[in-house]
């Protein structure tokens, strides 16, 4: 897309916005993944990747390194119209020992995932080998796939991504 995404407005609001606000209305400590200052307003802290340039995965690890808890949950900021339902549905599926990933059509979206800190070391070894697909990480580890259709009141178009301003019309 050439900008970041977060910062655009879908439905008249910053994508950021959106799903900042949905969080803060489930209380967990929230941090933002990235160097980019524009985001300083939002109110957060910024964490800028400890191992740069290395996409979901670089942002996997410092939120793994940063937290104080046994988990972390990753949302993207490209999917702003998740209802909170799907945030608390997620979180309630949770086993401490697992990925817990949801999936919307059958497909795993590893930015839509909680991930147990245990797991910091072997997300920094994958990093170290330049093995950076999300996707083979959880399917190389205990995981628990939770489909988002179970939910009352589904809608596809909820768990769209924006990927391109295209997707924005």
């Amino acid at each position: 897309m050439g900008e970041d995404k977060g910062l655009l407005e879908v439905n008249g609001e910053k994508m950021v916005k959106q799903v900042l606000e949905k969080l803060m209305s489930i209380g967990p400590q929230i941090k933002i993944i990235t160097s980019n200052k524009a985001y300083k307003n939002q109110g957060f802290q910024l964490l800028p990747d400890v191992v740069p340039n290395k996409g979901p995965m670089g942002g996997l690890l410092t939120a793994l390194i940063d937290s104080p808890n046994s988990n972390v949950f990753i949302i993207g900021c490209d999917m702003p119209l998740i209802p909170k339902e799907a945030y608390l549905h997620l979180i309630r599926s949770h086993q401490e020992d697992r990925i817990t990933v949801a999936s919307i059509g059958g497909i795993p979206n590893p930015l839509f995932s909680i991930y147990p800190k245990s797991l910091e070391s072997n997300v920094a070894s994958l990093i170290a080998d330049e093995k950076l697909k999300m996707i083979d990480f959880i399917r190389d580890n205990k995981h628990e796939v939770i489909p988002m259709e179970n939910l009352a009141g589904f809608d596809i178009e909820h768990f769209r991504n924006f990927n391109s301003r295209e997707d924005l019309k």
